[in-house]
């Protein structure tokens, strides 16, 4: 079953990636315990939920022009495979420009899932790696989706900040359990000016609700895990996607394993993203259609995102799209004098000549016969 473990008590680290300029020590005077700081590896063996989205497959579309939002704990723009991807964002907590540091790593790992770049034998890549991602840090403390550091007032500041600055999808990985009307005002502000907002809905045990997830038109995605099981709050739950053993960007560099819905909605922001790039007139309805429509049953839940599907599946259509089967054959070879598609003609001739030399034998049989 998908765990819900704070992400600063998540493990996982494989090999050795080189060296990278140390960052300045987290302030300690944040009341919160900060990252770990042993993050100098990287995974080199992807997880099931890396064969399962089948990254590779979603070439040439990276989501380049789009802006993507991460309302969370800031993100650190040195982490080597978010380097020129992060901009300044914004620090609702001090009302200042930039959020480009990130004492939990919450922020960091959300991002990554979405935008995380490629890198020569590194398992982790992002979904949309050409997106830029705005990074606006509404927690200093927050470690889970639901968790009691995140205050619903600067939630709602951050995804309205989002909204104003260029973003076009939002992803907000936590949450609150009460309903908050700045935070409501905040969303449907976000959704008038053309967002996509994506929301973890979090863990059921913990909350009866969440919010924003539970706002109309936002998208609540719970988490899924290699055997089919589903997590998070299914009243809420409008997709779910891989998240369990999510690989993801550690704090300052390398990598950790993840799971839990705050997991799982970058991977719907990260389709989204996709989307309105390939669709760049598509409204905010179609874009939460598309998704819906192209996704995977799943037995015990809603439907699994396929972000393949999402882009080749080219329709805004209301009702959903019957499952595609890939055809895996070899395509006809260019200038190749026998096609595959030239079989009946082949077969139509042969029937032909067969039936010219019959002709011709029983003319000769004839004309022998008649000089005798």
């Amino acid at each position: 079953m998908v765990s819900h473990s704070a992400i600063a008590a998540v493990a996982g680290v494989l090999a050795v990636l080189p060296a990278v300029p140390a960052a300045a020590a987290p302030a300690t005077s944040l009341g919160c315990p900060t990252a770990a700081n042993a993050t100098s590896t990287v995974a080199r063996e992807p997880t099931w939920s890396h064969h399962w989205l089948a990254a590779d497959r979603l070439a040439p579309h990276t989501g380049a022009g789009i802006t993507v939002a991460v309302v969370d704990t800031g993100v650190n723009v040195t982490h080597p495979q978010l380097a020129g991807r992060v901009l300044a964002g914004y620090d609702v907590i001090r009302d200042r420009a930039g959020a480009t540091v990130d004492h939990t790593g919450h922020g960091t790992a959300v991002a990554s899932i979405i935008a995380a770049r490629p890198m020569p034998n590194v398992a982790l890549l992002g979904l949309a790696p050409g997106v830029r991602i705005l990074p606006v840090r509404v927690s200093d403390c927050a470690r889970t989706v639901l968790d009691r550091d995140v205050d619903p007032a600067h939630l709602a500041e951050g995804i309205r900040w989002a909204a104003d600055h260029g973003a076009r999808v939002v992803n907000v990985s936590l949450a609150v359990p009460k309903n908050h009307s700045g935070l409501r005002a905040a969303v449907a502000h976000a959704l008038r000016r053309g967002v996509v907002v994506v929301a973890a809905t979090g863990d059921a045990r913990t909350s009866p609700t969440s919010y924003p997830a539970a706002y109309p038109g936002v998208i609540a995605v719970g988490a899924l895990d290699e055997a089919g099981n589903v997590a998070g709050i299914s009243t809420t739950m409008d997709l779910v996607a891989p998240g369990d053993e999510v690989l993801a960007a550690a704090p300052r560099a390398g990598h950790i394993v993840w799971s839990g819905t705050d997991a799982a909605a970058p991977v719907v922001s990260a389709t989204a993203a996709l989307v309105r790039a390939a669709l760049p007139k598509a409204t905010v309805d179609e874009v939460r259609a598309r998704l819906t429509n192209t996704a995977t049953p799943i037995a015990n839940g809603p439907g699994a995102v396929d972000p393949y599907r999402a882009l080749r599946d080219m329709l805004a259509s209301p009702t959903p799209v019957p499952q595609v089967v890939m055809d895996l054959r070899q395509p006809d070879r260019p200038g190749s004098p026998w096609p595959a598609r030239a079989g009946p003609w082949a077969a139509l001739l042969g029937a032909g000549a067969v039936l010219v030399l019959t002709l011709l034998w029983l003319r000769s049989r004839w004309r022998t016969a008649g000089g005798r």
